[in-house]
């Protein structure tokens, strides 16, 4: 047996969808606001393909000190030049 729903529950049920409507409402505002902030030729954009860059850049100057510290784990003791400072004679 089906119960029909009491004029309480369509409140609610209206109350929740206009609750839905409205955070909708602001997340298309905050979705446009970020497409404008990241449109091509914006200064966030720039801003942020440069750190990307600079990301990018320090990650491989982190894989080229691990591979040499790999290679050469004594380095981290001695130093680059090994026993009594010789570096690169």
């Amino acid at each position: 047996q089906v119960v029909p729903p009491t004029h309480a529950t369509l409140e609610k049920l209206q109350g929740t969808l206009s609750s839905v409507d409205a955070t909708l409402g602001k997340a298309e505002g905050t979705l446009s606001s970020v497409d404008d902030m990241t449109a091509p030729g914006s200064p966030v954009r720039y801003e942020l393909v440069n750190a990307l860059k600079e990301l990018a850049a320090a990650m491989r100057s982190m894989r080229v000190l691990a591979d040499y510290l790999e290679r050469h784990p004594e380095a981290l003791v001695q130093g680059k030049g090994g026993p009594g400072g010789n570096r690169g004679k």
